[in-house]
């Protein structure tokens, strides 16, 4: 990409690592095999200035703690400070928006938002293995 692609209103909140494959694929106007990629998504159209949102993460430690963000929220379901253990039951909320270094945990004082953030985790765990598409190519910008 040449200078001058990425505007100063040129913003996406979230991006992570596992992006950069379905985005490089659509620079290249290449296909990903099934199962390539599951979580990965085509965030190209935010170099170019355009709106973007990326659409939920999950991310699981090695000791089986998942998280999922979805926009300016993250559920941890797990509990503890300098290490997240597993916990079925209690996990974390923040809203990183207001409160980037998650210092106040909502877990109790929004349990709607909770149940439906954990169904939510249930069904992208589910579809993880569905076939999944680069929803844009370079060539269509």
């Amino acid at each position: 990409m040449g200078g001058g692609q990425v505007g100063a209103a040129g913003v996406c909140d979230t991006f992570c690592h596992v992006d950069l494959l379905a985005t490089t694929a659509a620079l290249i106007s290449a296909s990903l095999p099934k199962g390539a990629g599951e979580d990965s998504e085509n965030l190209l159209p935010a170099f170019f200035g355009k709106p973007t949102r990326r659409g939920p993460m999950v991310n699981q430690a090695g000791n089986g703690v998942k998280t999922l963000r979805d926009g300016p929220l993250k559920i941890i379901l797990g509990q503890g400070t300098n290490r997240v253990r597993p916990d079925k039951g209690k996990g974390m909320l923040f809203q990183l928006k207001n409160d980037p270094y998650k210092t106040t945990n909502l877990w109790d004082r929004q349990p709607n938002r909770v149940k439906d953030m954990r169904q939510l985790l249930a069904e992208i765990v589910l579809r993880a293995d569905a076939p999944r598409s680069t929803r844009c190519a370079a060539r269509d910008l």
